[in-house]
């Protein structure tokens, strides 16, 4: 009778175990999508300094027109650093009284302002955007998006083609979806609590098969053999 009431429990406990894992491995999809939601925008906040809902907002528009959180980053902080290398080249070049030769120069885009300093990324975004609606399709939009944004920067085109009320319009659509975030630096931390519950999961699924490796070996061995004696 202990016997059974053992086998018993253990099954309880395997099935409370596959139910709670299937509840785990849903919310953890949930939370993946919002993690990297998080990280894109903290990506874009740590490269341009913008704030986190400003940064939000600008990933949000991106998303709406085709660029999804785990490109937005990335082609943000490539800009990001053009900027800076741009800056200091302009620098560079009005201290020794020379011409600037920089990406921003070339297009006619203005990233500083007096004395030198940066415009914000909110500017000089409108400024890039403002360059390019003015020139017309072809080569020297594509390689001016591929230039400032890297080899990624055509997925850009659609971004830059808005206008400002467009933009205006999306933004008021994004606050209304509740994708506006004010701390992305919890999403980082939810990252690693996420790691440990896929370890959590692997837990489980180490509980759940250990002592019926041998039986799952010998169904795998048969169904090897049943589809040879299919063929």
């Amino acid at each position: 009778a202990s016997d059974i009431m053992a086998g018993t429990l253990r099954s309880a406990a395997l099935t409370a175990a596959a139910a709670a894992g299937a509840i785990a491995t849903a919310y953890a999809g949930l939370a993946k999508s919002a993690v990297e939601w998080g990280s894109a925008v903290n990506d874009i906040s740590d490269a341009t300094g913008m704030a986190d809902q400003e940064s939000s907002r600008l990933a949000g528009i991106l998303q709406i027109v085709g660029i999804n959180a785990a490109d937005a980053g990335p082609l943000i902080v490539k800009m990001a650093r053009n900027v800076e290398e741009a800056a200091e080249a302009q620098r560079k070049a009005a201290r020794d009284g020379k011409a600037a030769e920089d990406v921003f120069t070339k297009f006619g885009i203005t990233i500083t302002g007096a004395g030198g300093n940066l415009l914000s990324y909110a500017e000089i975004l409108n400024n890039i955007q403002e360059a390019h609606r003015s020139m017309q399709d072809g080569t020297k939009k594509t390689a001016m998006e591929i230039e400032i944004f890297g080899r990624s920067g055509a997925k850009m085109n659609d971004f830059l083609n808005l206008t400002k009320s467009q933009m205006e319009a999306y933004t008021a659509e994004i606050e209304k979806m509740g994708a506006v975030i004010s701390d992305s630096q919890k999403y980082e931390d939810l990252n690693r609590e996420l790691s440990k519950l896929h370890l959590s999961l692997k837990g489980i699924a180490v509980t759940i098969t250990g002592d019926d490796i041998p039986a799952i070996q010998d169904l795998i061995s048969k169904l090897g053999e049943f589809a040879g004696w299919i063929k």
